[in-house]
């Protein structure tokens, strides 16, 4: 058994699939199932249930895969510390991304400024998806993360910093009936074709709540998995959407949309906010890691959009 044994079983847990996690640890497919059948064979138990539609970890698994991941973060703890001894700043920062990040911040220009001010940190950015963010963060596999968050969301075992707030607007077609107002009264909504985002996207969940909470009640006649795709929509005339004001300003459809303020007289709608998510750390801990952190997130405000 060594390192790569545990790393591959690490990546299968998070991944899900042989493939999502061969492609993980940049090995082939059969290559990750050998490792994982040797670690198996080595331990004398089966760590992995296999079927021809699923994988999943068996109870020997998750225990195993548990102790795996503790150890791992444990050596990297130990690489980070000798590299700090040396005096200079060094170590390894992996990021999570969301969609729709580039209205908000100049991220490739803050990491470009980054790796040439501070070229002993290794950055890696991981595209991720708003449930997978906490959870990865929480068992170190991703350092920071940039999280949307939905109202009253609670997040353990994650330090939490305010990165953006932001107004939501209806947007609409420039040939829409409703490009020449000014605003829309949350409860005209419902009058309106809505083009939604997937149920799992926090935007839609925060849409759905608002709507909830004015007893209004949509049809859901388009449904996209991607904010482009949704703005799309909505450019070409099929409906009317509510997003962040300056995703709205930010995006390539913007010549052909209008933004309308989304107004709800007597009440406080919700704004659309996004947090930076980083693991919980003891102070001896981690000293590499740490100081990479925190010179990251004091560089953010620079690179913010205006």
């Amino acid at each position: 058994m060594d390192i790569r044994h545990l790393k591959h079983i690490v990546a299968l847990a998070d991944e899900g699939t042989f493939t999502a996690a061969a492609a993980r640890v940049h090995i082939v497919q059969s290559a990750l199932s050998v490792s994982i059948r040797e670690l198996e064979s080595e331990l004398g138990v089966q760590l992995v249930e296999r079927t021809t539609r699923r994988m999943s970890l068996t109870p020997a698994g998750e225990m195993f895969v548990a102790k795996a991941r503790s150890t791992l973060l444990h050596l990297d703890d130990a690489v980070q510390a000798v590299r700090a001894f040396k005096g200079v700043v060094q170590g390894r920062l992996r990021i999570g991304i969301l969609q729709s990040l580039a209205p908000y911040i100049r991220l490739p220009e803050l990491l470009e400024s980054m790796r040439s001010r501070y070229p002993g940190i290794e950055f890696t950015v991981r595209s991720l998806t708003s449930k997978q963010g906490p959870a990865l963060v929480a068992s170190g596999d991703i350092d920071l993360s940039f999280h949307p968050v939905y109202p009253d969301e609670k997040t353990r075992g994650v330090e939490v910093t305010p990165f953006i707030e932001d107004a939501l607007v209806v947007v609409c077609a420039k040939s829409h009936a409703l490009a020449g107002r000014r605003d829309l009264r949350v409860d005209r909504l419902s009058e309106q074709r809505l083009v939604h985002l997937s149920p799992e996207r926090t935007l839609r969940k925060v849409t759905d709540r608002i709507l909830d909470e004015h007893g209004l009640v949509n049809e859901v006649v388009y449904e996209v998995n991607d904010v482009e795709t949704m703005l799309q929509f909505v450019s070409s005339g099929l409906g009317v959407a509510v997003v962040p004001s300056k995703l709205a300003s930010y995006s390539t459809h913007r010549n052909a949309l209008r933004s309308l303020r989304l107004v709800a007289p007597g009440t406080t709608l919700p704004k659309w906010r996004v947090v930076i998510l980083t693991r919980e750390t003891s102070p001896g801990s981690e000293t590499g890691l740490r100081m990479a952190k925190d010179i990251f997130l004091a560089e953010v405000p620079k690179f913010l959009r205006k």
